[in-house]
């Protein structure tokens, strides 16, 4: 008998430990969402810095991010759009990018997946747009993520004079005041040319284009020749002196 009143209480306990469990689990609940709410009063970007915190939290156990900034948060919405940046060549709809604008530096992250897609070094202009918003921020500013003369550029170089070895002088020459100049193709002509020119060869690298036009002191040019066969690089630099 005394075994069966034991047993009777200890269920009554148990009993009543799940129906305190009923009665309070939907109190917590809207508790959590209450402060949760008062949070959101008390500052509207709580629930952006949280996501922030999350994605960097998520990426940071895959790369080494930087140190003392805290990101900005884009969406790419429309990869067809920045097809022809090189950095989104591998983009999908609904892939992350954390823009890094100190330390000059984008990672393009993919959540489904969980994988780092693509790392680079940027520039932030104001004509090209993931199509979202920035972590603590509403609006849907431009972020220009193409490659800046210090980024990441492939070069083609065509010789256009008889001089025999100026592709390579050209070559060393951009190499020396450019540090990531990347010259993938070296080759004669098939035109002839007066004076050497450039071809930003993907419509959104002119202020790169410019530059290595200045650097050998050539011409920047809209259309590449029908004479020529346009090679698989960024940019093609024409020297014929």
């Amino acid at each position: 008998m005394k075994n069966n009143k034991a047993f009777s209480k200890i269920q009554l306990i148990i009993g009543g430990m799940g129906l305190a469990a009923l009665i309070f689990a939907p109190s917590y609940y809207f508790y959590a969402k209450y402060r949760t709410s008062q949070k959101l009063l008390e500052d509207p970007k709580y629930l952006q810095r949280q996501e922030t915190q999350s994605l960097v939290e998520e990426v940071g156990k895959l790369i080494e991010l930087p140190d003392g900034e805290e990101p900005t948060i884009a969406e790419v919405s429309d990869k067809d759009r920045l097809s022809s940046q090189q950095f989104f060549a591998k983009a999908e709809n609904g892939d992350k990018v954390l823009i890094y604008t100190k330390a000059k530096k984008a990672f393009l992250y993919r959540p489904t997946t969980k994988k780092i897609i693509e790392v680079g070094p940027v520039s932030i202009g104001e004509t090209l747009s993931p199509t979202a918003g920035p972590s603590g921020n509403s609006a849907k500013p431009t972020t220009n993520l193409s490659p800046s003369p210090q980024a990441s550029v492939r070069v083609a170089i065509y010789n256009a004079s008889k001089i025999i070895g100026l592709a390579a002088s050209t070559e060393a020459r951009l190499k020396s005041q450019f540090a990531n100049i990347t010259v993938v193709q070296k080759a004669n002509s098939k035109g002839d040319y007066i004076d050497n020119a450039v071809f930003d060869l993907r419509g959104n690298l002119q202020d790169t284009a410019q530059k290595l036009a200045d650097s050998v002191g050539g011409e920047l040019e809209q259309t590449l020749p029908s004479s020529e066969s346009r090679p698989d690089a960024d940019i093609l630099i024409i020297v014929a002196r």
